[in-house]
């Protein structure tokens, strides 16, 4: 099986395992592990990460000749001697032995060994921790948790908890991996911005609050700095922060961080860059400028009173729906062919293929405005089935009403609650029985004039994750959705000529009104006729929504233009 470890028969070179996905990617968060060593001491990966200390794990089997060859080579004792225990103390360095049918004879290769033939003695001459973990003891769960695809397998944990593969490094190639991915603190003042946190690829409006998170990346402790930030090439406003960040940080240290509300800033609608970077750092030259700097695309828009809808039909992501992809791996993309029901496509997370535990993508709807609203819900299709119990995703809906600053959860769901088929281990497309319709109920946002949606993928190494025809729709009257059974609007996609179809049941004039992505309003008529029929030439290809209301009564119809 793919995540499941299948040690095949003992050969000299016989370290490789059954069919297995690849290993962790570099980025992937190492879950934590306990294990007793040869000596009878606890070794627990947290411990050592919360202490600041930076984890070098080889994960070898007692048969496997490479391993031994590797061993021998003395690169781990070299790297545990100088930045062990009696060297700098930054980091340190875990032996597991991860074949649960070897004993501890076979570590020392004296009588007894349950797994022949051993290559030698593994703790002669040994001083960093070794442990022979056993099924009972969760061997079997760090190999699935770890992705152990063969023997050996070396990662180096940085105190983020984020892994780096270094398999078989030298001890200057492991130093170098030290330096460069899990990097001590600077030497003097050094700020910068790690995170933009809003705006977050839509701002609600022409006018929109920035938020930032700055980080102590120096030994000093940090007391002030200067926020600068800009909207495209506009003039660059500035922001006087004081507060007390903790000495000794390094790049993924936690407690050095602090989150900045800025004063709001008001732009034109459409797509835009948002830059924010440090300066004087405790009022004086910053040691390593490479750091300040972060920037992020966005797009300002008037909150829609009309239905925000993804079929993932057209381009995606588009002006209604963007993907916020912090690790830069895989991510929320069109998947075809795929969709639901008429749905031709849909979108799709690869986390078959997706080694990257624990990373969060993010799919994000354009703002509504509920002002007037009597109800709002959200719906959309998923489709999904897990690797196994231990393989599996978790999807996530937020909603927030300040524009991103902060977001409070709707829906989770995740393994078997959120699967519409049965745990499979082969990579999964599902069929057209194999979809479900999920509505979540917003009314508890009523009155709010923007509110702004996103789905989140947590990836779990599992299978694939699909979601189509997503309509966050708010509505005005009781009448709504009944009237939308008595109009038609066609062709769609249209090339520029629409034809719409009124029931006699509306005796009155129709008022219509097309508004574009952004909700601006692109055309504006009333016609009393049953059949009318006009043109969008004159505009750019994209979708459209049409508006028709008679009296109390409104619906709204979504058009594809593609001329």
């Amino acid at each position: 099986m793919k995540k499941t470890l299948h040690i095949l028969a003992a050969l000299a070179l016989a370290f490789s395992f059954g069919e297995t996905k690849a290993q962790l990617a570099d980025g992937s968060t190492a879950p934590n592990f306990t294990f007793t060593d040869m000596k009878g001491n606890t070794q627990d990966l947290y411990t050592y990460l919360n202490a600041g200390k930076v984890v070098v794990i080889d994960v070898s089997a007692t048969w496997c000749n490479p391993c031994w060859v590797y061993h021998t080579s003395g690169a781990l004792d070299q790297f545990y001697n100088t930045y062990g225990p009696s060297g700098s103390n930054k980091a340190t360095v875990i032996f597991i032995e991860g074949d649960a049918a070897t004993n501890d004879a076979c570590m020392t290769n004296t009588g007894g060994c349950s797994k022949t033939p051993s290559q030698g003695d593994w703790t002669l001459n040994t001083a960093y921790p070794e442990c022979n973990p056993t099924t009972a003891q969760g061997i079997g769960t760090f190999n699935s948790n770890y992705a152990i695809a063969y023997f050996p397998t070396m990662y180096m944990i940085c105190v983020d908890k984020k892994i780096k593969k270094v398999d078989q490094y030298t001890a200057a190639q492991l130093a170098s991996a030290l330096n460069a991915t899990c990097p001590p603190p600077s030497a003097g003042n050094d700020a910068g911005v790690s995170s933009v946190a809003a705006p977050n690829a839509f701002a609600c409006g022409t006018s929109f609050t920035p938020s930032v998170t700055i980080r102590n990346f120096g030994n000093a402790a940090l007391t002030s700095c200067t926020i600068n930030y800009k909207v495209d090439n506009n003039p660059v406003q500035t922001y006087n922060w004081t507060g007390n960040l903790s000495s000794g940080c390094s790049i993924y240290t936690t407690g050095c961080t602090a989150t900045i509300t800025l004063p709001s800033i008001t732009t034109a609608l459409g797509s835009h860059t948002f830059t924010a970077y440090t300066s004087n750092p405790n009022s004086g030259a910053d040691v390593n400028t490479a750091n300040d700097s972060q920037n992020i695309t966005f797009n300002a828009v008037t909150p829609s009173t009309s239905p925000v809808t993804e079929g993932v039909e057209g381009t995606f992501p588009d002006a209604t729906c963007a993907v916020v992809n912090p690790d830069a791996g895989t991510t929320w993309v069109k998947h075809i062919p795929g969709g639901n029901g008429a749905s031709a496509n849909s979108s799709f997370m690869d986390c078959y293929n997706y080694a990257a535990t624990g990373e969060m993508d993010y799919m994000v709807l354009a703002p509504m405005d509920f002002s007037n609203a009597t109800s709002a819900q959200l719906t959309f299709d998923v489709a999904y089935a897990p690797y196994d119990a231990t393989y599996f995703e978790k999807l996530d809906v937020e909603v927030s009403t300040n524009c991103g600053a902060t977001w409070t959860n709707v829906y989770s769901k995740q393994s078997t609650t959120l699967a519409t088929a049965a745990a499979n281990t082969n990579q999964w497309t599902p069929s057209s029985t194999q979809w479900r319709t999920e509505t979540i109920n917003l009314s508890s946002y009523l009155g709010q004039s923007s509110v702004l949606a996103h789905f989140i993928c947590t990836n779990g190494y599992g299978n694939e994750l699909y979601v189509d025809n997503i309509n966050l729709s708010a509505l005005t009257s009781v009448s709504e959705m009944d009237m939308s059974n008595y109009i038609s609007v066609f062709p769609n996609p249209s090339a520029g000529e629409v034809y719409v179809n009124v029931s006699p049941v509306f005796e009155k004039a129709l008022d219509f009104k097309v508004t574009n992505m952004f909700g601006e309003t692109v055309k504006k008529f009333s016609d009393a006729s049953k059949h009318i029929e006009f043109t969008l030439n004159n505009l750019p290809n994209g979708m459209y929504f049409i508006e028709i209301q008679s009296g109390n009564s409104k619906t709204v119809k979504k058009i594809m233009l593609n001329k």
